[in-house]
């Protein structure tokens, strides 16, 4: 009885995780979805693989270490 117990419980609690997660970002977090840079949002999102200046933090972090100056990023959407 003991292990039926836990076993509902255990799968409610997957289910409940499930249904959760398929509404992502569609309601009060909708800011979520909007790209970072300009380049970035203009190749429709396909920059991982290049992203090579300030805006890799969001992209791609590997692509910091090709990055040989300074630089500070700015990011304004409405």
């Amino acid at each position: 009885m003991k292990k039926i117990a836990t076993t509902f419980i255990a799968t409610l609690l997957t289910m409940a995780t499930l249904f959760g997660v398929n509404k992502t970002g569609t309601m009060a977090a909708k800011f979520l979805s909007i790209n970072v840079g300009s380049r970035a949002v203009s190749m429709g999102g396909a920059y991982t693989a290049i992203a090579g200046d300030a805006s890799a933090m969001y992209w791609n972090p590997a692509g910091l270490s090709y990055h040989q100056t300074r630089a500070i990023y700015f990011n304004h959407a409405n």
